[in-house]
């Protein structure tokens, strides 16, 4: 028997469920010689414990606050991460490690369920179909309709089936580039919502832009505190080739409100709490919401704006996903969603 290892790394970590999605993901696969562990690391540190690991290392999950500085261990980035200037995931090959960022699958993934608007509550069978290297499209879930015809009210994390579109990023040049065979979903998307405005200018908010991107979502809106304090976001948005409208208004509930009436989709990437001012907001029965936040949950603007007949997509579902795509990129294998999202369901019920 084969054995494999794999681990989450970042600091704090003890809270992290991706031991609990990526073993059972592994018990799925009947991968018996496979483990996976948390381990706490610094950004000091990244580089030291990556020269370290042996030939028996299939993979690393990252979270904070390691994205940024695991372009700086890789060998190579897929363009994507790239693009985004981040990475949650770092993979052995023969020449070298190579980061991706699955972050943005994750968000491709949810969002693109929520509008398909298929399927039934329970969970069904998802897998990726691979071209190239990389993970690249879900072919079917569960739950609720999507962005013009969803489940008014719904506050818990539902699911409803979808396909990705064509991605693409920027390479290490800072040029926009085309969708690469890399990062190409398979199939067609319905056709896309005319607008939507993200919360939050930080790296989840940066890997929004990009999954908005492979969704063919042109005007976006981004909700910051300080336009001066963008400037990494405005570089994101130059190697993706997109122009986001950049709106410093966050401090001013009315006016952010203003901005969200009659958008589409709306990504909050904001800390919990952060967000709680808008719950009031108008919000147009039909949008999408997602909100990266799942832990406490619902959170005030999930619960404000289910109440006015949004759908809602809690962050494990970015959460699920984005570990869904880690697994194929270190196994080979697609990941087994019905096993990784009832242990997703336990864990987090069992936390309370």
């Amino acid at each position: 028997m084969t054995s494999r290892r794999a681990a989450v790394l970042g600091s704090p970590i003890a809270h992290s469920l991706s031991p609990v999605l990526h073993r059972a993901a592994y018990a799925s696969l009947g991968l018996a010689g496979w483990s996976y562990d948390a381990h706490e690391v610094d950004e000091a540190g990244l580089a030291g414990f990556v020269a370290g690991l042996g030939p028996e290392w299939a993979g690393l999950s990252l979270t904070m606050p390691l994205k940024r500085v695991a372009l700086e261990v890789a060998d190579r980035a897929a363009d994507t991460a790239a693009a985004i200037g981040a990475a949650n995931t770092l993979v052995p090959e023969p020449d070298g490690w190579r980061a991706s960022n699955t972050d943005v699958t994750g968000l491709v993934v949810a969002l693109s369920r929520a509008r398909a608007g298929s399927a039934t509550a329970g969970g069904a069978t998802a897998g990726f179909a691979t071209a190239g290297s990389e993970p690249t499209g879900c072919v079917a879930g569960s739950g609720r309709s999507g962005w013009g015809d969803g489940a008014p009210g719904s506050v818990a994390a539902d699911h409803t089936a979808g396909s990705l579109t064509a991605g693409g990023a920027a390479g290490r040049d800072g040029g926009a580039v085309p969708p690469s065979p890399t990062d190409r979903a398979v199939g067609a998307s319905p056709a896309s919502p005319g607008r939507a405005v993200v919360l939050g200018a930080g790296g989840t908010a940066q890997a929004a832009l990009a999954a908005l991107r492979e969704l063919g979502v042109d005007d976006v809106t981004v909700l910051v505190r300080d336009a001066g304090r963008a400037d990494a976001l405005r570089d994101t948005a130059s190697r993706l080739g997109v122009s986001p409208t950049i709106a410093p208004v966050l401090t001013d509930a009315v006016a952010a409100a203003r901005v969200l009436d009659g958008a589409d989709v709306v990504i909050s990437t904001l800390p919990a709490g952060a967000a709680d001012e808008l719950a009031g907001a108008r919000w147009r029965p039909g949008v999408t919401l997602l909100d990266a936040v799942y832990a406490p949950w619902p959170t005030a603007i999930a619960a404000g704006a289910a109440a006015s007949g949004a759908t809602i997509v809690s962050g494990l579902e970015m959460l699920l996903h984005q570990a869904i795509a880690q697994v194929e990129l270190m196994t080979g294998h697609p990941g087994p969603e019905p096993a990784m999202r009832a242990a997703l369901d336990e864990a987090v019920l069992a936390r309370g």
